[in-house]
């Protein structure tokens, strides 16, 4: 692997240990099974040495770095029926399922 190559493998792996950090913020089993996965994922390929097989496989820790960034909330219940969430930009919002949300700051 050339110093390039590795610098770009260690940069997205540092990428997607700070996006696991922000998106699961507070859930230390979300937190400790993310680490888990992307450690997995890293070792099991650290042997590749054909640069085409590579780049496929920095494409794919690239997507998954963006999906923990933008598609991926997380949830906790504040009741019956009610839930709050972070957004990727850790914003609070709540919502009620089926039902307008009348008693929370929403706004909903």
């Amino acid at each position: 692997m050339s110093g390039g190559t590795r610098l770009k493998v260690l940069s997205l792996f540092k990428k997607l240990h700070r996006a696991k950090d922000k998106v699961f913020v507070g859930d230390s089993v979300a937190l400790d099974g993310a680490k888990m996965k992307i450690r997995e994922e890293f070792s099991k390929h650290k042997a590749i040495t054909d640069p085409q097989e590579i780049n496929s496989l920095l494409k794919v820790a690239q997507e998954s770095e963006e999906l923990l960034r933008t598609k991926v909330v997380q949830l906790s219940q504040v009741r019956k029926d009610v839930y709050q969430f972070r957004t990727e930009h850790l914003q609070e919002k709540c919502f009620k399922l089926n039902m307008k949300c009348d008693d929370c700051t929403c706004g909903r």
